[in-house]
């Protein structure tokens, strides 16, 4: 079946696609929070390859954000964290308590086909499936 889309250039196509490996879900899995100590996972499972941009926690720079990057930080202090692109376009705060995991979902939209980052926190559940869903590309 053949299908022809003709779409204006002022609309907007906003799709994630998110390729599940079972077999690699079963022997990849995050590891149970510690009581002492709290785990912040920032993860970008998709988007351009082409568009890259570094994230900072607390205004330390913390990794380069390009497509299928996963990383993983250890909090030893419970408090106030801030999550943001150096620039600021994308930014979230929130409160981390010890024993707990967090997921940090980063991305990208578009306006007008200009990329721009995007950070979320993702609830434990949704956030660990899609952590655990994907290998790092180097």
């Amino acid at each position: 079946m053949h299908i022809n889309l003709i779409i204006p250039l002022c609309q907007k196509i906003k799709a994630k696609i998110l390729f599940i490996d079972k077999d690699h879900l079963e022997n990849v899995k995050t590891p149970a929070p510690h009581p002492n100590y709290a785990m912040i996972y920032l993860y970008r499972y998709y988007g351009q390859s082409s568009f890259k941009y570094n994230v900072f926690v607390n205004d330390t720079i913390k990794v380069r954000m390009k497509v299928a990057t996963k990383d993983s930080i250890k909090v030893v202090k419970q408090g106030q964290y801030n999550i943001h692109t150096e620039d600021k376009e994308a930014e979230i705060s929130f409160n981390v308590e010890l024993g707990k995991s967090y997921f940090v979902q980063c991305g990208e939209e578009y306006n007008h086909l200009l990329a721009k980052p995007t950070i979320a926190l993702k609830g434990k559940e949704i956030g660990q499936k899609e952590y655990d869903s994907f290998v790092e590309k180097n």
